[in-house]
């Protein structure tokens, strides 16, 4: 399960190439992690399980320029 492998590896970052709504949500009420939205685009959310991060991103099309998808990242691991 999702949660039980955080609590196991104990990441500093989590990043979700996902999407809000369909899976990181339903996930996060499910385990009972508190999360916030973020409007930035490609960062839909965020939250926090133990001193892990979590990061929720929306899922992109292969073979675009995703320079602006890291730098987005980069901002949020600092």
């Amino acid at each position: 399960q999702f949660i039980e492998e955080i609590y196991f590896l104990q990441p500093q970052y989590v990043i979700l190439f996902t999407n809000l709504e369909t899976w990181a949500k339903p996930n996060f009420e499910k385990s009972v992690i508190y999360y916030e939205e973020r409007s930035s685009g490609f960062i839909q959310a965020t939250a926090t399980y133990g001193n892990s991060k979590i990061i929720v991103t929306e899922r992109t099309k292969m073979g675009l320029n995703h320079q602006h998808c890291i730098d987005e990242l980069m901002k949020e691991m600092v």
